[in-house]
């Protein structure tokens, strides 16, 4: 299909194809929640570690920031002090 056999909407069609267009709450939902959760929620922790450990003077390897990071999203907060501890040599 070339670019000039594509049919053309003109702008009064198209305003009145999207006001027919119904979109359940539920549906709303799903897509906020799956923005949250990918957009705001799992970049979170990344941050705030890298700011914690930029902050502490940290050298994580990534299996060190992985463990931490996993550990936390487990809410287990044991492992991931021990592994900063570790990063820390403490």
């Amino acid at each position: 299909m070339q670019a000039s056999d594509k049919r053309r909407i003109q702008l009064p069609e198209w305003k009145r194809k999207l006001d027919a267009v119904k979109i359940r709450k539920e549906d709303m939902n799903k897509l906020i929640m799956n923005f949250l959760v990918t957009e705001v929620l799992v970049p979170a922790p990344h941050r705030a570690l890298a700011a914690f450990a930029s902050a502490c003077g940290l050298n994580l390897t990534l299996s060190q920031a992985v463990g931490t990071l996993g550990s936390l999203g487990c809410a287990q907060p044991m492992p991931a002090v021990a592994l900063l501890c570790s990063a820390l040599r403490l």
